[in-house]
């Protein structure tokens, strides 16, 4: 529990857990909120999973085939797609902007969630510490993302809105390319 690989993919496994659980819960109404209707806001939060299924798939395969030197600026532009994502939903009310954010949206969070997973077993030396590590980054991970949802519902509530809460948000997808950057560099987590 003490070392820096399994602390960093702990957090990276939480922030980016953080940001799904806030789309899970409020992506709807988000969008419902800008005047599309809640079934419209319904439809784009199914079109992210949708895309998210596929992406979920083929990310870690596309990150394994990668040179090294080609594996931070894959992660750099899997995490910076939130950030493009939600930048979007807060400059922009049109629903071809809501549409292209869903897909921004839902590239990373099928992506950067299987990326996390697949760090728990390729930054372990073997399957003990792999274990370990699943159970400290999911267990912590998910503690530290179950909160997201209450937090995006209290600014809203505040704010009368959810601008607050994308702006939250956009910081999140800085912190997740950092960590993602940080944990794809991390030492391999040894007995």
């Amino acid at each position: 529990f003490t070392h820096k690989s399994a602390i960093t993919i702990t957090l990276f496994m939480g922030s980016q857990s953080f940001i799904a659980y806030s789309m899970f819960a409020w992506f709807a109404l988000m969008v419902s909120e800008k005047g599309f209707g809640s079934v419209f806001g319904a439809n784009m939060l199914l079109l992210s999973q949708i895309i998210a299924v596929p992406v979920g798939f083929f990310a870690p395969l596309i990150l394994g085939r990668l040179r090294l030197c080609y594996r931070p600026l894959y992660m750099a532009t899997l995490c910076g797609l939130y950030i493009i994502g939600f930048i979007t939903l807060l400059c922009f009310d049109s629903k071809s902007s809501v549409v292209f954010a869903s897909i921004c949206i839902g590239v990373p969070m099928g992506g950067v969630f299987a990326i996390a997973l697949l760090f728990i077993s390729t930054k372990s030396e073997n399957p003990q510490i792999a274990t370990k590590l699943s159970s400290m980054a999911q267990g912590f991970g998910y503690l530290l993302a179950s909160i997201s949802p209450f937090i995006l519902g209290a600014l809203h509530d505040y704010f009368g809105g959810f601008d607050e809460g994308l702006y939250l948000l956009v910081f999140m997808g800085f912190l997740v390319s950092v960590l993602g950057f940080l944990a794809n560099k991390a030492n391999t987590i040894k007995a």
